[in-house]
């Protein structure tokens, strides 16, 4: 995990205890302690733990699930910083940074990361779509995908 992603995710366990912690003396504060707990686990169970191309199709495993995306057109690392963009749905940064995105250079995208740093980002495109995913070794992930190869890798 990357540090912003860290910081996020343990700035919302915080306030998730502290609110827990809180509803013993002023009981008011269960209903957003067991909310922020909700979200906490719906956040946790959803991030992703591993990716895989194989059957030219991109699957990302989830703790509870997995998504499926395909035909794989292309696969390239990220070279420069990604423009700001607007998340119109999804987890910012609560264990990982998944959901739909918008931003100049990618139009709606959908993201599955558990790293900010864009060293660590490789772009997939299908026929109709555009996923960021954050494998351990892009690098691998993008040579394998190119040569047709199955690939499977964690996430960083």
């Amino acid at each position: 995990m990357s540090p912003a992603i860290k910081v996020v995710t343990g700035l919302v366990l915080a306030m998730t205890a502290g609110f827990l912690l809180a509803s013993v003396v002023a009981g008011a504060f269960l209903a957003g302690g067991l909310l922020l707990g909700g979200v906490v686990v719906m956040c946790y169970l959803f991030a992703p733990t591993a990716y895989e191309i194989s059957d030219q199709r991109l699957t990302v495993r989830r703790r509870l699930g997995e998504k499926v995306f395909g035909p794989v057109v292309g696969c390239g690392t990220v070279a420069e910083r990604l423009p700001w963009g607007l998340r119109l749905w999804g987890n910012g940064g609560l264990f990982a940074c998944t959901g739909i995105f918008w931003n100049k250079t990618f139009g709606v995208f959908r993201a599955y990361l558990t790293s900010s740093r864009y060293q660590d980002l490789v772009l997939v495109k299908t026929r109709n779509q555009t996923i960021l995913i954050s494998p351990q070794d892009p690098g691998e992930f993008v040579r394998a995908c190119e040569s047709g190869q199955q690939v499977a890798a964690g996430d960083s």
